[in-house]
């Protein structure tokens, strides 16, 4: 075997390895891309197309205490525990 022949074999060889790894990396990346359409495909359906409806969140009323200061809800306001408080 010639030094030509040798480099021509190793040449071979490094190609079939880069094509070997090439063909690998694109379908792996085609598995992961098909899985990603699967995924979105599945949210898609599984989220509803109309949008849901927001229900009112009513505010509470609160009550400044005369005496301490501090806000309370005015419907179960309850005494602060100083003796002139007015709850």
């Amino acid at each position: 075997m010639t030094g030509d022949e040798g480099r021509i074999i190793t040449d071979a060889m490094f190609t079939k390895i880069l094509l070997t790894i090439t063909v690998v990396a694109v379908v792996w990346c085609g598995f992961k891309f098909l899985g990603r359409l699967a995924e979105l495909k599945h949210r898609a359906a599984a989220k509803p197309d109309v949008p849901p409806q927001r229900q009112a969140v009513e505010a509470e009323v609160l009550v400044e205490c005369r005496v301490c200061g501090t806000w309370q809800s005015a419907h179960a306001a309850k005494s602060c525990g100083r003796t002139d408080c007015p709850y």
